[in-house]
């Protein structure tokens, strides 16, 4: 899926997020392709559902828009 995302839109995974409310879908995605990830605690998983590093999120919020006070209004 990265590959494919990557011949559309260059990007860096180290300065990529993915965010999603699922750990073995989008977290799981999101750590094998070197990405940042944000797992939002709105869908049906919780951080103690994480059970190994690869689907472990670096970042949790409770619901998106509490994303939105943490971005830079520049």
């Amino acid at each position: 899926m990265a590959h494919l995302i990557e011949k559309i839109h260059p990007l860096n995974p180290s300065r990529t997020l993915m965010i999603g409310d699922s750990l073995d879908h989008d977290i799981l995605l999101g750590s094998r392709c070197g990405f940042q990830t944000l797992l939002v605690l709105s869908g049906q998983c919780t951080l103690e559902d994480a059970t190994n590093e690869d689907n472990m999120p670096k970042y949790s919020l409770n619901k998106l828009g509490d994303l939105l006070p943490l971005l830079s209004s520049q």
